[in-house]
């Protein structure tokens, strides 16, 4: 087994940023299904195909922000265009939809693309024999043949509405002017194709696949940026700062130990994690639980987390009560504990009362012969009982007893706020394990750039350095009669034992769309 501090180190480091990895990567599929941005990239590349220029404007820059913005908004990005709500109008495409909000789907096959522009070229109700003759004059003429569909059945399908404002009455011709690039374009491909329709609609779906392959980058450009953006702000909120976590385990052996041994007890869920992405937001929710809690126990493992921050939020809260309850000085917010405490306080003298004047009448009941006073004196006990019975139901010891410990609790944590608001003086220290400052700042920068690779990259390295860990050369002699010869074993290691977490406060696709 080959096993060092470095390589430990190393391990320990990448399966925390693989946990925040996969907890971001969760994230972004629950945001990239909630705007529906496969369905939004898909109608990005059918608008650059159909309507080619009209998608872009003369500043790069601008692009680039409206793009990213796109992907957060519902504009009906078929506003203005000629042939792209003609295409989403068609049945095909409509009744992919969920409803008016999703109304695009997220996935089209390259057949489905290519019928659907074959049916706009030559038309639904064209007589059997003439379809060659239409194909030929729509590409020849760049138009598109409307469809037959009722467009005030669903005035607010998206595909619908950019038709109705274009043209309200459907007085115009019914064909539609194709813009001049892509008239040329579909010009060269029935050429290649011969005029032959069948070779055509192979050239259209060859057409789609590329542009598809190049979306695909397209959405992996986006989805990266959000990574970023998640990454950067799962580094502040769960304080993931590599610098710590590198000093942390180059110094603790136990807390190394630790993380080793999570790392290698986990590889198979998260490998069915990272290989398998759930499939709705359900299974997206419950994963990122359990990777969630994962992450927790490394967290607590490092004593990262926010433990000062932690503790003066408890201070302040409970510092309050504290002076409530011993030097009365309380203000308005603090009136509700301390009646409450008070009104227990005299239930419960009430209580020790009413049981020392039972204890004297039962002194005086001793020896007493008279009929009428032991009936008064048993009739003076019973509404004394009955008395107590109510003043103990009222007074409830257990939760006076809860409230008088927290309340000693807090004037014990009320001497370490000194303490602890000195300690957090310091910028961006939030853990006794971090130095803060720029140093912090700077390792929150790096953990969000190293959660932007994706959990995938950093799983496939920590799989290297594990079978690096468990993999080594083990020299046995055996005694073969000569002065004896050396065998190589290679061993693998066991499966590790579970995880006991130690505490380290201070070491040294979506459907539619």
């Amino acid at each position: 087994m080959f096993s060092n501090t470095a390589l430990d180190v190393f391990i320990g480091l990448i399966f925390v940023i693989l946990l925040y990895s996969l907890l971001a990567t969760i994230v972004q599929e629950l945001i990239a299904v909630r705007f529906a941005f496969r369905s939004k990239i898909l109608e990005r590349a059918v608008l650059r195909m159909l309507e080619d220029g009209k998608t872009t404007s003369s500043s790069n820059l601008r692009d680039r922000a409206e793009g990213f913005l796109f992907l957060f908004l519902k504009p009906n990005q078929l506003k203005g265009k000629s042939i792209a709500p003609w295409f989403y109008a068609h049945p095909l495409i409509k009744y992919f939809g969920e409803n008016n909000y999703y109304s695009k789907p997220a996935y089209l096959s390259s057949e489905n693309f290519s019928k659907i522009v074959l049916d706009l070229l030559k038309g639904t109700d064209s007589a059997e024999g003439t379809e060659l003759q239409r194909l030929n004059h729509s590409i020849t003429n760049g138009t598109i043949f409307k469809l037959p569909v009722n467009l005030h059945s669903d005035p607010e399908n998206p595909a619908i509405a950019a038709i109705l404002k274009q043209d309200p009455n459907q007085n115009h011709p019914s064909t539609v002017k194709i813009n001049q690039d892509t008239t040329l374009f579909l010009q060269t491909l029935w050429q290649d194709a011969g005029a032959d329709p069948e070779k055509l609609k192979l050239k259209l779906e060859q057409w789609y696949d590329d542009t598809m392959e190049r979306a695909s980058g397209w959405y992996k450009r986006y989805t990266q940026t959000v990574l970023l953006i998640i990454g950067f702000a799962i580094a502040i909120i769960f304080n993931v700062d590599t610098i710590a976590i590198h000093r942390i385990l180059s110094k603790d052996k136990v807390a190394r130990e630790q993380l080793v041994k999570m790392a290698v007890n986990t590889m198979g869920k998260n490998e069915a994690i990272v290989n398998n992405r759930p499939a709705n937001d359900s299974l997206l929710t419950k994963t990122y639980e359990l990777v969630l809690k994962d992450a927790n126990e490394a967290t607590q493992i490092l004593g990262l987390g926010k433990p000062w921050k932690d503790s003066c939020e408890v201070c302040s809260e409970v510092y309050i009560l504290e002076h409530a309850m011993f030097t009365r000085d309380f203000s308005k917010k603090d009136s509700s504990a301390k009646t409450r405490l008070g009104k227990l306080e005299q239930w419960k003298q009430q209580s020790a009362t009413l049981k020392n004047r039972l204890d004297t009448l039962l002194v005086q009941s001793i020896g007493l012969t008279d009929t009428a006073g032991v009936k008064r004196i048993a009739v003076q006990t019973r509404q004394l009982r009955a008395a107590k019975q109510l003043a103990d139901s009222s007074f409830n010891s257990d939760k006076y007893q809860v409230l008088t410990d927290s309340v000693k609790q807090m004037a014990v944590l009320a001497k370490r706020c000194p303490v602890i608001l000195k300690e957090t003086e310091t910028w961006f220290k939030y853990s006794p394990n971090q130095t803060g400052g720029f140093e912090t700042f700077f390792g929150w920068i790096l953990t969000g750039l190293a959660i932007s690779l994706g959990a995938p990259f950093w799983f496939d390295l920590l799989n290297k350095l594990v079978k690096l860990r468990g993999a080594g050369t083990k020299i046995s002699m055996t005694d073969t009669g000569d002065a004896g010869t050396a065998k190589n074993t290679n061993t693998t290691s066991a499966t590790a034992a579970p995880v006991t977490v130690t505490i380290n406060p201070n070491p040294g696709e979506e459907a539619v769309g």
